[in-house]
């Protein structure tokens, strides 16, 4: 008799919150790979449907750019999103750089790396007062003479991405950036300027993360001669979701019939 009963009304359930119905978003267990990271293929539908990307989405996303960097030689060197989080929370320079020195991502061979490219990009998560915010930036270090390596610039530029344009979030995520190539007492010279984008059209927050993600697979594409979108088109957001879920199911195809589920 027990099979009749509905699940969300099973005495076993009794005092318990149901679980959800399961819906396209839900993990299915099965993943692609980028490297050790793996993201569900549930991510697709969560792409496709419109609905926030998720952390492991947003780093998938930001290790496949960066092994095309790799194997094309393309002078751009994208960091993590971790590293991100650190810049746009509200700790204090010499604490964020003495933090993360200690990481394996950001370690003396990696930071060598960043500063032999001609530019440093970094998506941001701008959260100064730790509200579990999802507003993301994206910063750019480049050398302020066109074509010079970040390590042999005199004067780095520090261009912000921001889709409110807030000029003091510009400033915080620009110092902080110049202190993780620079050191931590770069900040107290000169040898940076900050220079405030006109960002793609994005009115929601948790979109935040498709705008910065097109931006950076914008500035990719930029370096290896391929078309790029249109980041003045008021769709641009809509265009870079379309473009991330085709990529997404093109790779997850390739996956399914290779039967190999890394992408690299």
């Amino acid at each position: 008799m027990g099979c009749l009963i509905p699940e969300h009304l099973h005495p076993r359930l009794d005092g318990k919150k149901p679980r959800a119905a399961k819906g396209e978003s839900e993990r299915v267990g099965v993943t692609l790979s980028a490297g050790q990271w793996k993201v569900d293929v549930s991510a697709e539908a969560a792409l496709h449907g419109g609905r926030a990307v998720s952390k492991d989405v947003l780093e998938f996303f930001l290790k496949v750019p960066r092994c095309v960097c790799r194997v094309f030689g393309c002078p751009v060197f994208i960091r993590n999103s971790a590293l991100g989080r650190k810049v746009g929370s509200g700790e204090e320079i010499s604490d964020m750089c003495r933090t993360v020195e200690g990481w394996k991502s950001w370690n003396h061979e990696e930071r060598g790396r960043a500063r032999a490219a001609c530019e440093f990009v970094l998506p941001v998560l701008w959260d100064p007062s730790w509200r579990n915010a999802h507003d993301w930036i994206l910063a750019v270090v480049e050398s302020a003479m066109t074509g010079e390596s970040i390590e042999r610039a005199e004067t780095l530029r520090v261009s912000v991405f921001d889709r409110v344009s807030r000029p003091q979030a510009a400033a915080s995520v620009a110092e902080k950036t110049h202190a993780l190539l620079r050191g931590a007492r770069s900040h107290l010279g000169t040898g940076v300027d900050v220079k405030m984008e006109t960002c793609p059209a994005c009115d929601n927050s948790n979109d935040s993360i498709i705008l910065i993600l097109g931006l950076v697979l914008q500035r990719v594409v930029r370096r290896c001669g391929v078309a790029e979108m249109n980041s003045e088109s008021p769709s641009f957001v809509r265009d870079a979701r379309h473009a991330l879920c085709a990529g997404f199911t093109a790779l997850r195809v390739d996956a399914d019939e290779a039967g190999d589920r890394e992408v690299f």
